[in-house]
């Protein structure tokens, strides 16, 4: 189907379209290799065909986002035919085309460092989308379409969530291909019911610890913390992945609970040590043996592949998230707000998201082996990118209800104390800095990578999931702002 449409006139922008079809509604991962094929022809041998010579704002939008999103480094200099020579500013006519504008939004969120143009673009596209929105002049479904983008863009929507919208948006399409939508529909249906019984394991898991009964502080969010994992990684061949994601990520939430309200600062020193030499806390030894069975059963599994390196990472970053809540938790004992580079520095570990990382790494196979767990060591950027913003975005909206309960200085709290601002600015600069963190990212997509780009893929889904469960609120500790999402991506199946 590809390949077929590149003889063609016009074939290549056709492709273009067709794989950012395949990728909306969820099922590119079908076609992973005819994709990266098609989308390396177009950089090496077609690319002016749809960036230069073309006219179109929506298709010259189209093959760059698509082509970035792939990691090809798609020059942007083709935006500047798009503005008045006289005004400097995106031509006035362009205002009349709804698809392109929303078309050039999306791409200006694949921009990098020192890409003005591209924050022209975003600042332009978003104003106009807005005024869209505002006039009601448009079609419902592209209306509430352009509404879910200004919420969130789609480079940083997490995909699963953003295919079942898609489908829907899709199904109302004038132009639409009804073969194609029924396809998507039934995969849908189909990976649904794989992650329905993926939930009744977890579950089982859960249950089967006997934790749920003994450390009745902790909140419970098993099936929150599954549709996380669902969110970043669903596709049918990530199951280990999903799995080991959504248990490690129940330690990682218990472990949260216990340094935020239940043990003492002694307690808790104590907790933390017994992580970093691997023996038992009196107070807390059902959580530590919870998470050391854990550990050995991934061990193991690991060794049946011949990969037991995995593991002993994890049980690493468990430590490296251990010392990092004891800090806070010194802070907050102390009353100490640290400076904002104090606070990144160990913010970066205590997202947790190291931990999250490492767990989804043990079901990646041969595509995490040594060589990329040596890359790990590192300390590469996307890595702590990823982490960093996972901390900043849950403290932009989680920071005022913890400072209520009694919880160490989030990042507003220090840069506020540090710059003597006002919340609204700290929030703001903190902003500024989950965009520069998102550039960092975008940049290490790029190609020629260190590593495969399985692992690259996933530090951009894990922080888009980690964008949508923060787009609003926290919706971890308020999951029932999760209910209706849940319901619609693990029960309800799509009608056909």
């Amino acid at each position: 189907m590809l390949a077929a449409a590149s003889a063609a006139d016009g074939g290549t922008f056709r492709n273009v379209e067709l794989i950012n079809l395949l990728e909306r509604l969820g099922v590119s991962y079908h076609f992973e290799a005819q994709i990266e094929d098609q989308l390396r022809l177009i950089f090496e041998q077609s690319l002016s065909d749809v960036t230069e010579r073309d006219d179109g704002l929506y298709s010259v939008s189209l093959a760059f986002r698509v082509l970035r999103q792939h990691g090809y480094r798609v020059p942007c200099d083709a935006f500047h035919k798009f503005k008045d020579l006289k005004t400097g500013e995106f031509k006035e006519c362009l205002r009349r085309d709804v698809r392109g504008i929303l078309s050039l939004y999306e791409a200006s969120h694949l921009r990098l460092h020192g890409e003005p143009i591209l924050e022209e673009a975003l600042s332009f596209s978003r104003q106009q989308l807005k005024e869209y929105s505002a006039t009601n002049v448009i079609e419902p479904h592209l209306a509430a379409h352009i509404e879910n983008a200004l919420i969130c863009p789609l480079h940083k929507s997490a995909r699963r969530i953003d295919s079942w919208r898609y489908i829907s948006f899709y199904a109302q399409e004038e132009s639409r291909d009804e073969t194609l939508l029924r396809f998507a529909k039934l995969d849908f249906n189909f990976v649904q019911l794989m992650h329905q019984n993926e939930l009744a394991f977890v579950s089982r898991w859960w249950r089967d610890t006997g934790l749920q009964e003994k450390l009745l502080y902790a909140r419970d969010r098993i099936v929150e913390l599954y549709f996380w994992a669902t969110g970043s990684h669903y596709e049918p061949h990530k199951v280990v992945s999903r799995i080991a994601a959504a248990k490690f990520a129940k330690m990682v939430s218990l472990v949260d609970d216990t340094y935020d309200a239940y043990g003492t600062p002694e307690e808790l020193q104590l907790f933390t040590e017994a992580f970093k030499r691997y023996h038992l806390s009196d107070d807390m030894r059902l959580l530590f043996r919870a998470f050391l069975k854990l550990c050995d059963e991934m061990e193991e599994d690991m060794k049946k592949e011949g990969r037991c390196y995995g593991a002993h990472h994890a049980k690493d970053a468990f430590k490296e998230l251990s010392r990092a809540y004891d800090t806070e938790a010194k802070w907050l004992a102390s009353r100490y707000t640290p400076t904002v580079k104090e606070f990144i520095a160990n913010g970066i570990p205590s997202s947790s998201y190291g931990v999250i990382s490492a767990a989804y790494f043990i079901g990646m196979g041969e595509d995490m082996g040594i060589k990329e767990y040596e890359w790990l060591k590192t300390n590469p950027t996307i890595d702590t990118a990823a982490k960093l913003l996972g901390r900043l975005l849950n403290d932009i909206m989680s920071h005022e209800d913890e400072q209520k309960r009694g919880h160490c200085p989030s990042a507003v709290e220090c840069y506020k104390k540090e710059n003597v601002v006002s919340d609204e600015e700290a929030v703001e600069a903190i902003k500024k800095m989950c965009d520069d963190a998102w550039k960092d990212l975008n940049e290490e997509c790029m190609k020629p990578t260190p590593v495969g780009l399985p692992v690259i893929q996933h530090f951009l889904d894990l922080v888009r999931i980690i964008t949508f469960i923060y787009i609003r609120n926290d919706s971890y500790t308020h999951s029932g702002s999760l209910k209706d999402h849940i319901t619609s991506i693990l029960l309800e199946s799509i009608p056909i």
